[in-house]
């Protein structure tokens, strides 16, 4: 695998790992807000997601008055980014806040998604909701500069709160 890909695929499996934990479960479970939570609590820019039922969490960037940037479609080949209600984002699922600093402001965070609604590239494996929402606030597909960082935020994701650290290795192209 080419070490450009390591990141993605990394938090790829960070993302299955992260639904599939009881602990980190549980631990949403009590930090999660409800819809009506999350419209006092959030700020436009912020990157959120929900835990499906099943094994994966969505993700995408909160616009304001209730309303989130998303990847979503009944179907892969049908996915598209679209401007969406929390109702329609959560799907009745409790939403989360993932805290790190953007590379952004909330504006530029913001006309960065707009500038790719109804794009339909949606892959699993390299342009899914995740990456849309990491690329929004850092500026490129990967969510995270360097493979340390990738590592740091898996560790450090604690309370919904996952803090990048600086690092000298070489960002990954």
């Amino acid at each position: 695998i080419p070490y450009r890909y390591l990141p993605k695929l990394l938090q790829d499996l960070k993302n299955v790992l992260e639904s599939v934990n009881p602990l980190k479960r549980l631990q949403d479970f009590y930090t999660s807000m409800t819809e009506a939570e999350a419209l006092f609590q959030l700020k436009p820019g912020d990157h959120v997601y929900c835990h499906r039922k099943n094994f994966y969490s969505h993700h995408g960037i909160y616009a304001g008055d209730g309303m989130v940037w998303e990847y979503d479609g009944k179907t892969a080949a049908e996915a598209e980014i679209k401007l969406s209600t929390l109702s329609e984002f959560t799907r009745g699922d409790k939403i989360n806040r993932l805290n790190y600093d953007a590379d952004f402001s909330p504006k530029e965070i913001l006309e960065r998604a707009a500038s790719r609604k109804f794009e339909a590239e949606y892959n699993l494996f390299s342009n899914n909701c995740m990456h849309f929402a990491f690329w929004c606030r850092l500026g490129s597909p990967e969510a995270a500069k360097t493979a340390k960082e990738v590592f740091t935020l898996l560790l450090n994701e604690g309370s919904s709160t996952a803090t990048a650290i600086e690092t000298t290795a070489s960002p990954v192209e």
